[in-house]
C-alpha cells in the first residue's frame, strides 16, 4: 500500500525544497549518539556529492577545482560536490555523528558501506523529469527513488538479512529538491513564460506527492521542514547572526556582485552554496528553535523523538 504524503508535500514545496522524513518507530534508539544509523539522501547540486561525475552526456560536474579546493576528507579533491568543501548533506551528517555518506555511482558503493545510507542526488535535476535537459543527461528524483527502491534497498534487506520495514525505521531520508525546477521551467522557459507562479507551484506539489509516494507499506511516516529562504535570508540580512560568515574557507570566491547580498562575502561559490554558507544552513537545521525556519522541530529534538511524540 502507497504513503500517500501529499498533504505534506504543500508544505515542503513552498518552503523551498528541503525536507526530512523519517520513517520511525516508538522503540528506536539513537544511534551513536546522533539519533539515526544513517541516511539516505536525495536531490540537486546542493547536496550531490558526485554521482555526475562519470555520467554520460552530463556537462552539470564539480569534478574539477577549483571545485573541493577545501575539501579536507581523505585524498581525493575535487570529488564532485558543488562546493569549495563539503555540502549540506555532509555537514548535516557530522551533526548527526555519521560518516560521509558514499554516493549510488560510485562503483565501490558496495557491502558494508552502504550501511549508513547511500547517496542518490544529481546535480542539475529536479522534480520534473525534463527538468535539467539543459545540462544533457541527469538523474531526475524520479530515477533516483527508483534507484532506491530497485537497487539499494534489496541489497540493504539482503545485508541486514532484515525487512525493509524493520530496517527503515532506523533511517534519515533527506529531499532537497525544486529549486531546479523554478529555474529552469518558469523562470527561464519560454513556454512557462505565461504561467503564474502560483499555477506552476500547484504543478510542482502535485507532481511531487506522486514522486515522494513511496511503494511500500511503512510502520510510520514524520516530516521536519526547512524553510531554506528564510533561513539563508535572515543570515545575509542578520548582522548580529551568530554564524560569521566573514571567517570563511581560504579559497572561496562570490561570484555575484558583492551589493546583491550586503557584507555577507562567502555566502556563494561558483553559484553554489560555499561550504561557509553549508554550515550555516545545516546549525539551523540541527539547532534552530524558530519554527519559522524549521517545523515542526529541530533536526537534534526530531531525531531524539519517539513517533508517538510527533502526532
Amino acid at each position: 500500500m502507497a504513503i500517500n504524503l501529499s498533504k505534506h508535500l504543500r508544505i515542503i514545496v513552498s518552503l523551498c525544497f528541503f525536507a526530512f522524513a523519517c520513517f520511525c518507530s516508538a522503540n528506536n534508539k539513537p544511534r551513536n549518539g546522533g539519533g539515526f544509523k544513517g541516511m539516505f539522501i536525495f536531490g540537486s547540486s546542493v547536496v550531490d556529492n558526485g554521482n555526475n561525475n562519470n555520467l554520460k552526456g552530463s556537462t552539470s560536474k564539480a569534478n574539477f577545482l577549483p571545485y573541493g579546493i577545501d575539501f579536507n576528507v581523505g585524498p581525493i579533491k575535487p570529488t564532485g560536490r558543488f562546493s569549495n568543501g563539503k555540502n549540506v548533506a555532509d555537514l548535516i551528517g557530522d551533526h548527526l555523528k555519521l560518516p560521509l555518506i558514499p554516493s549510488f555511482a560510485n562503483t565501490q558503493t558496495q557491502g558494508d558501506s552502504i550501511l549508513y545510507g547511500v547517496n542518490f542526488a544529481s546535480g542539475g535535476s529536479g522534480i520534473f523529469n525534463e527538468t535539467g535537459v539543459i545540462w544533457g543527461k541527469v538523474i531526475s528524483l524520479h530515477e533516483q527513488i527508483t534507484n532506491f527502491e530497485g537497487v539499494t534497498l534489496p541489497k540493504l534487506e539482503s545485508r541486514l538479512r532484515s525487512q525493509r520495514d524493520k530496517i527503515l525505521p532506523d533511517y534519515l531520508f533527506l529531499v532537497a529538491a525544486g529549486n531546479n525546477d523554478y529555474t529552469f521551467q518558469l523562470l527561464l522557459s519560454p513556454q512557462n513564460a505565461s504561467q503564474s507562479a502560483q499555477a506552476f507551484a500547484a504543478k510542482l506539489i502535485d507532481f511531487y506527492s506522486v514522486q515522494l509516494k513511496m511503494k511500500h507499506e511503512l510502520p510510520g511516516s514524520d516530516f521536519m521542514i526547512l524553510d531554506s529562504v528564510k533561513v539563508i535570508t535572515d543570515i545575509l540580512n542578520n548582522g548580529n547572526s551568530t554564524v560569521n560568515l566573514q571567517q570563511v574557507n581560504r579559497h572561496a570566491r562570490l561570484m555575484a556582485p558583492p551589493a546583491m547580498i550586503g557584507d555577507a562575502m562567502p555566502f556563494f561559490y561558483l553559484n553554489h552554496y560555499s561550504e561557509s554558507a553549508c554550515a550555516a544552513i545545516a546549525a539551523k537545521v540541527y539547532g534552530s528553535r524558530n519554527k519559522s525556519e524549521v517545523f515542526p522541530v529541530n533536526l537534534h529534538r526530531f531525531s531524539h523523538r519517539q513517533h508517538s511524540n510527533l502526532h
